[in-house]
């Protein structure tokens, strides 16, 4: 945690240029260990012809055979290692990526570190896959925990894992899982914190820096299936969520009805596109939350955020280079009152930030 500290120390000195800026100690993980709650493994055969599976050797596509990951919640070890035993009864190709022949792609568990439900996706390269229904209920039967198996189907010549059409072998296609007392139910492409526990310590330090009176507008950028607007709703008076991807949108809508919580509103759409149409309409917000992806906020966000100029900007970084380089722009305007590392991702180099910052 030292180490990432002076990481965040430096990169915001050498990229966003901030003249010794003060990083307060990491925030640590009281479960460093066990806490994964996503995990995706390649498959491939060993020499006796057996379908085995693991990581891939940094660098490289080779795969590693590993089935015991102790930063990965011990049910997904538990799901993969019966999956392995029960595909091995039957007689499935593995897919090569060289030759795009096989059928077999990848493996891809999510649990409920709250709830012990658990999600398991088949990821094949055709849409056909015999006994696959058969296949599912033995998994099912084999754990219980699993509430639903899916079949995803990635046809393409490529690296990305997941393929455009996805349909449910056993079960239903999605699991339940709670940040604090906000419940969600989050389907197998969704994209939520691999670190449950410890994002209830990160979404409650962005309530701690938003000094909320309970009148606020706020808008949420990047919001997915809504889990910060939600957490944040009972809080203010109002919630906007801006999300691209529809099937996270549709997510973020099925879990504000299920925690009955009426002051979100959720927009498709992109943030650099909906944001300025928002202050257009005269909807400009008192916080404004920023949690993008790992490559940070398009240029034309900062560009539509810098003109209106919201007070108060809280950015969510899972990335502390990409952070810093957007920093380094807004910082002409803003002010950057706190930064806080939160150690999400234990036992690895990667690091979550908070940052808060107010307009001059």
């Amino acid at each position: 945690m030292e180490y990432k500290q002076k990481m965040v120390k430096d990169l915001l000195e050498r990229i966003a240029k901030l003249e010794k800026p003060e990083i307060n100690p990491v925030i640590g993980s009281k479960y460093p260990f066990s806490y994964r709650n996503k995990a995706q493994f390649p498959l491939t055969t060993n020499r006796e012809g057996e379908i085995v599976t693991g990581f891939y050797k940094q660098g490289s596509h080779q795969v590693v055979v590993h089935n015991n990951c102790q930063i990965q919640h011990p049910l997904i070890n538990r799901i993969i290692n019966e999956t392995i035993v029960i595909l091995n009864e039957y007689k499935f190709s593995v897919y090569n990526e060289e030759l795009h022949k096989g059928v077999l792609r990848y493996l891809l568990v999510r649990v409920g570190i709250c709830t012990n439900q658990a999600l398991l996706t088949i990821v094949t390269s055709q849409s056909k896959l015999p006994t696959g229904h058969e296949i599912a209920r033995r998994i099912r039967e084999a754990v219980p925990e699993i509430v639903g198996v899916l079949q995803n189907i990635n046809q393409n010549k490529t690296n990305v894992i997941i393929g455009g059409k996805t349909k449910v072998l056993s079960g239903q296609d999605f699991y339940i899982d709670f940040i604090g007392d906000i419940k969600y139910a989050i389907s197998a492409p969704s994209f939520f914190q691999v670190n449950t526990l410890q994002t209830n310590v990160l979404y409650d330090l962005v309530v701690q820096f938003a000094s909320f009176t309970g009148n606020e507008l706020v808008v949420d950028a990047y919001c997915g299936i809504g889990s910060i607007s939600l957490y944040l709703a009972k809080k203010v008076k109002r919630v906007i969520g801006i999300e691209e991807v529809q099937e996270a949108i549709n997510d973020a809508e099925k879990n504000a009805a299920i925690n009955n919580i009426n002051n979100c509103t959720f927009i498709t759409g992109k943030v650099e596109e909906e944001l300025p149409l928002l202050m257009r309409q005269g909807i400009k917000p008192d916080l404004l939350v920023f949690d993008p992806p790992r490559k940070g906020l398009d240029q034309g966000v900062i560009k539509a955020v810098l003109k209106t100029k919201p007070a108060k900007i809280i950015y969510v970084s899972c990335n502390p280079a990409t952070l810093a380089r957007d920093l380094a722009i807004f910082k002409d305007k803003y002010t950057i009152q706190k930064v806080q590392a939160v150690d999400m991702f234990p036992n690895t180099y990667h690091i979550e930030n908070v940052v808060l910052m107010e307009v001059e």
